[in-house]
């Protein structure tokens, strides 16, 4: 169990290796993701700027979720009215 480990701590650690983003991943996550695996701790994005990046992704989130809830809403609104 260590053995492997190690691999992965070495592969990562030294070689730069990272594991491949799925094509179906939101984009800005993707964006964060590769923006917290840089090699050079310098340009890593701080606490405080994945915060900003969190929150903003979370409002966009919710107005989304809001906008489905009520395109949803007048679709059965809809359909029950065609059912009466």
């Amino acid at each position: 169990f260590v053995a492997p480990m190690l691999q992965v701590i070495g592969a990562v650690g030294f070689m730069d290796y990272r594991l491949e983003i799925p094509t179906d991943v939101d984009p800005q996550w993707a964006s964060m993701i590769q923006n917290c695996w840089d090699s050079d701790p310098q340009r890593r994005p701080s606490f405080q700027e994945l915060l900003e990046r969190l929150r903003k992704l979370q409002k966009q989130y919710n107005v989304q979720a809001q906008t489905e809830r009520k395109e949803a809403g007048k679709v059965a609104g809809n359909m029950s009215v065609k059912q009466s």
